[in-house]
């Protein structure tokens, strides 16, 4: 089951070869945002009616998509993740952290408490109690609880997080802005627990904030050990500061480069490690 701007529903039983349009029987420009199934028959979709009045809605059937039920019950934040774990347990993120779990099949819904003020973008659960969830301005939430606390990782990314996906509670996946992608690893000891997040790709993410004054966050990701230099140049092409030049284990760093005794301007750096070299261009305005 798929689901499209427009208030289209589609749906194939035959591996994706053919597809049939279905009706949700609302009305209006309506704009699906989600789907998920639980299996053949039980369904969710979540969007928003466009219009004088801006619309939430939570849309269920329990045939198929043969008919759908709708809930419009809540209004305050927009949708943009949904998720269910099983048959009756579920989420539902929005805006502004907006946050519901449902542990009936969708009947009912309560309001829980996300940490966080930024849009939820994508939901991962290993079991009803444990999962994550992504959201704006490198947001990546974790719950040990059935999502009655979260606890805010820190992944040092300021790029918005789009994505997660964990195949069990020891490996998981994260992606976002700029190309980022985040694998996360437990490895169980007999000493206890060891966690840390390796990239799978270099990344020199756009510094924070820009344009700056005097100071600004540049923040990068290295998937393997290597010598790293980051620079700073002006438009010249001359080199103004030195930040890194050492060799660094994998990871994700970030650097803070205060540039008071330099003029207002455009400024360039540049991340090199063996073949990778990228530089991107910072504003100092004074």
């Amino acid at each position: 089951m798929v689901t499209l701007e427009d208030h289209l529903i589609l749906k194939t039983t035959d591996g994706g070869e053919t597809w049939t349009q279905q009706n949700s029987g609302l009305m209006g420009n309506l704009h699906h945002f989600g789907v998920q199934f639980t299996d053949e028959n039980n369904g969710y979709v979540i969007g928003f009616v466009l219009g004088s009045q801006f619309q939430n809605y939570i849309l269920k059937t329990t045939n198929g998509g043969e008919t759908w039920e709708s809930n419009f019950n809540y209004q305050n934040n927009n949708f943009s993740s949904l998720y269910f774990v099983n048959h009756d347990v579920g989420w539902i993120g929005g805006q502004d952290g907006f946050l519901i779990k449902t542990t009936d099949a969708g009947d009912t819904w309560i309001t829980q408490n996300s940490s966080t003020n930024e849009l939820i973008s994508c939901f991962s659960f290993t079991d009803e109690n444990k999962g994550w969830f992504t959201g704006f301005n490198g947001v990546l939430c974790q719950t040990n609880d059935a999502g009655n606390s979260w606890a805010q990782q820190e992944i040092l990314i300021q790029d918005d997080m789009r994505g997660i996906d964990f195949i069990d509670e020891a490996n998981g996946w994260a992606v976002g802005g700029n190309g980022m992608i985040l694998h996360y690893h437990e490895n169980v000891t007999s000493t206890g627990n060891e966690a840390k997040q390796v990239p799978d790709n270099f990344v020199l993410s756009q510094n924070y904030p820009n344009p700056f004054n005097p100071s600004t966050t540049i923040q990068y990701s290295i998937p393997e050990s290597g010598n790293v230099s980051l620079q700073i140049f002006n438009t010249l092409g001359e080199e103004v500061a030195n930040l890194v030049n050492e060799y660094q284990e994998p990871g994700i760093y970030k650097v803070n480069f205060n540039a008071e005794n330099l003029s207002s301007g455009v400024y360039y750096y540049r991340l090199e490690s063996g073949r990778f070299s990228q530089t991107h261009k910072m504003i100092l305005l004074r």
